[in-house]
């Protein structure tokens, strides 16, 4: 069985102080067919951030499996089942992620998590 790991990403970074922070969005792709996927954060809108997972993920059936302004994860299992998670908080955004595979497949692990600015 072929298994395709992606680098486990953390980004972080907080606004400064009184400054005030527009909506920035983030999204995860993914191929059903090879279990790549791909990621974006921080953009001003939201088919931005769509179009960028969809390319990072680089495969012809990539499609969107979640947009979010705050903390995302997404797990992979055997067979290329699934799950995300998002949250205020990168921890859960992770824990609901791995839940939410564990539902669908076994030997479920992080491929990427990740925050957008200011969370």
């Amino acid at each position: 069985m072929r298994r395709h790991v992606l680098p486990f990403a953390v980004v972080v970074a907080t606004a400064l102080p009184g400054m005030a922070s527009a909506e920035l969005y983030a999204a995860i792709a993914f191929s059903p067919s090879t279990g790549m996927s791909g990621t974006s954060w921080n953009f001003d809108t939201q088919p931005l951030a769509e179009t960028e997972a969809y390319v990072q993920c680089g495969q012809a059936d990539c499609e969107t499996v979640t947009v979010f302004t705050q903390c995302g994860a997404i797990a992979v299992g055997d067979g290329y089942g699934y799950g995300f998670g998002f949250d205020l908080s990168l921890a859960t955004a992770t824990e609901t992620a791995l839940a939410n595979c564990d539902g669908f497949t076994t030997s479920c692990e992080i491929t990427a998590a990740f925050c957008n600015e200011g969370y």
